[in-house]
């Protein structure tokens, strides 16, 4: 994960744990478990500096699911989500297109309920795990000015580790049915590549992202 990503992560564990007092402890093995089911849907805002390498900074779809086992007011599990995007291609005189592309990420998820009064509660929410990000074809080809010998470029997958942090809201509903809403900010670090004159360099940057969320469930 980035030293970013980790920081961020990193914090919001601890402000979730300094929460969580030794009366909270004695109680929890008294309270009932339970485990949360819920489907996600929103959108992403891409972080500006894609912008300098082509990609859209339009706000996309983001869709998912979580699952969450909880105590009392604190609850683990694991989340998992997706959101696509566009990156244009534009060689002068050559080839000009746009890449459909899609990030892939599945987390642990570390939630801790900050209020809860009458079914609803106000949560902080820490995540970390890893990303994928890839093209919507494997490979470009094109055939450069005054050459006839046609460049295969791959296009392989970019994976990496990613950290979130965010604080959301819910309602859950005497019938099991539960709703909500989250925003969280998202970082993570992937391998880039401009030109620098007539070199290509390669190197890793950190990018981040805000998500808001909302959230239909069932807790059983």
């Amino acid at each position: 994960m980035s030293t970013n990503g980790m920081r961020l992560s990193a914090l919001a564990l601890t402000i979730i744990a300094s929460s969580f007092g030794p009366r909270d402890v004695l109680a929890a093995p008294l309270l009932p478990i339970h485990v949360d089911l819920s489907a996600l849907a929103g959108a992403t805002r891409p972080d500006p500096h894609f912008a300098d390498y082509q990609w859209s900074v339009d706000d996309q779809s983001n869709l998912g699911a979580q699952l969450l086992v909880g105590r009392g007011r604190l609850g683990v599990g694991a989340r998992g989500w997706t959101t696509t995007n566009v990156q244009s291609v534009e060689i002068p005189g050559v080839l000009s297109l746009d890449l459909d592309t899609r990030m892939v990420a599945a987390e642990a998820v570390l939630r801790f309920d900050l209020v809860q009064v009458a079914g609803w509660s106000l949560y902080g929410q820490g995540s970390g795990g890893w990303m994928r990000l890839s093209y919507g074809t494997e490979a470009l080809q094109f055939v450069p000015s005054g050459s006839q010998e046609e460049i295969d470029v791959p296009l392989d997958p970019v994976d990496g580790w990613i950290g979130s942090a965010g604080v959301g809201t819910q309602y859950r509903l005497p019938i099991g049915v539960f709703v909500g809403a989250l925003v969280d900010h998202h970082v993570f670090q992937m391998e880039t590549a401009h030109r620098d004159g007539d070199l290509i360099v390669f190197q890793d940057e950190s990018f981040g992202e805000w998500t808001a969320r909302a959230e239909l469930g069932w807790s059983f």
